[in-house]
């Protein structure tokens, strides 16, 4: 040879043969010089075009299966007749955007482009045997399923839960009141130990690393008479929730009214309630990785709450009372409908729903008090456990665009364990209370515990 080059694996002898199996296509232009004897030459130039040798390797399926827009897209490729591996490749054509063919076959991915897009593929194996087919790939209209969006689940789940934290919340409160308000019912005749009217105010916040929930209250009761306390009180709260590591988001305010009481039972035993409602909005943002946006939307609920308590008191040494108690909660959760903003094709708009949850616990106060000249100092120790039940919910889902076509997302009832223990100190001089807590709270096997703290002060006229 004289210029060019042969493919890889042909060569050419100086007896003038071509020899060898090709192991490249494609088309190679060469000039070949002869010399004689003599010494005379004689040239020419030739072009040698190296095909693929089709029919060697067969590639299944023969069609390829129509595909949905925004639903994942997954064929298998399979060859035969070759040896060693194979390796595939698209040689004419494309797929649609999202969608891909890998070099062990798998056809892979997520597209929102509809269409007919037609491809060539290619198979290699080890020896540069290969086999060709054309396929013509079909994408349809198709959406996924609202409904089994983990961020869509997780963004009701928590609209539900904000709304039972807020009441438990308010719960809390309500207790520590009527336990103070325990200590008015035994009034031991000094005058401001006797005041009958009452108002206080107390703040309680607690969380964990995806949430923090934060609520104020303020009330005021009235001593009936020796044997019972009643009062009202006003609440607002906030919380806020990161969902995942994308940007989804839930943040909620609510305001929230309630009533209560404190009775004195024979035989050292007390029964307290608490009756409440609140309001609740809720801003949320959503973020949809098939459009690489940020849908935002806004709802409204309201929830009521009632819970009874029994407890007793029993004195012990070295100034030490023990106060077992059963407590019986309960919230019902009711979310309107809404929508979300719309500057995607991939908006969701949701119906009005709702949810009960119950909690029954057991648990025990051990309190020391510390008398002084001023009033006395309490510190008290206090341990629950009890059980939560949750009603199953059913939140129906449409596309902004497409109303007549219904979603649902349906959740079963659940039961899980609650466990909570606190440490508590009171300041009580006169008609004055201080009061800081401390307190950590796990409801379910796998749930991350709350840990929170509460302050307040009360006055008595």
């Amino acid at each position: 040879m004289d210029g060019g080059t042969l493919p890889e694996g042909i060569t050419l002898s100086r007896d003038g043969v071509f020899d060898g199996v090709p192991l490249q296509t494609g088309t190679f232009d060469l000039e070949v010089l002869a010399v004689d004897s003599q010494g005379n030459t004689g040239r020419r130039s030739y072009t040698i075009e190296i095909v693929p040798a089709e029919g060697i390797i067969d590639l299944t399926p023969d069609t390829l299966p129509n595909g949905r827009t925004y639903i994942e897209y997954e064929q298998q490729l399979s060859a035969q007749g070759g040896s060693g591996d194979y390796v595939f490749s698209i040689v004419e054509g494309a797929l649609p955007l999202g969608i891909a063919l890998s070099a062990d076959g798998l056809i892979l991915g997520t597209t929102r482009d509809r269409g007919d897009f037609n491809i060539s593929v290619e198979v290699l194996d080890s020896q540069r045997n290969s086999g060709l087919i054309n396929y013509a790939l079909i994408i349809e209209e198709g959406r996924p399923d609202p409904s089994t969006d983990p961020d869509v689940g997780r963004l009701i789940d928590g609209h539900f839960r904000k709304a039972t934290k807020f009441a438990g919340h308010m719960i809390r409160h309500l207790n520590r009141r009527t336990d103070f308000l325990h200590y008015k019912l035994n009034c031991t005749g000094l005058e401001d130990d006797c005041n009958r009217l009452g108002i206080w105010q107390e703040g309680q916040v607690s969380g964990n690393e995806e949430e923090t929930t934060a609520t104020l209250v303020l009330g005021a009761d009235y001593g009936l008479n020796d044997n019972l306390f009643a009062g009202f009180s006003l609440g607002y709260g906030q919380t806020s929730e990161s969902i995942g590591n994308l940007g989804t988001y839930s943040e909620a305010t609510t305001n929230i009214y309630a009533g209560y009481f404190a009775a004195k039972l024979p035989g050292g035993f007390y029964l307290d309630g608490a009756l409440g409602h609140g309001e609740i909005k809720f801003k949320d943002r959503r973020y949809i990785l098939l459009r690489d946006v940020t849908e935002t939307s806004e709802r409204r609920g309201d929830y009521q709450f009632g819970s009874l308590k029994l407890s007793g008191d029993y004195p012990m040494q070295n100034n030490m009372v023990l106060s077992p108690y059963a407590r019986y909660e309960a919230v019902r959760t009711n979310l309107d409908a809404y929508r979300e903003s719309g500057i995607s094709d991939l908006s969701l708009a949701y119906g009005n729903t709702n949810q009960t949850s119950q909690r029954a616990v057991v648990g025990a106060a051990l309190e020391k008090v510390f008398p002084r000249r001023w009033g006395v100092i309490t510190g008290t120790i206090q341990a629950e456990i009890g059980r939560n039940h949750e009603s199953g919910y059913r939140q129906t889902i449409t596309y902004l665009d497409t109303p007549d076509t219904t979603y649902v997302l349906e959740k079963a009832g659940s039961s899980s364990r609650h466990a909570a223990l606190g440490l508590e100190i009171n300041l009580i001089s006169g008609p004055s209370h201080f009061d800081f807590g401390i307190f950590a709270t796990q409801s379910g096997s796998s749930s991350k515990p709350d840990i929170g703290a509460t302050f307040g002060w009360s006055y008595q006229f």
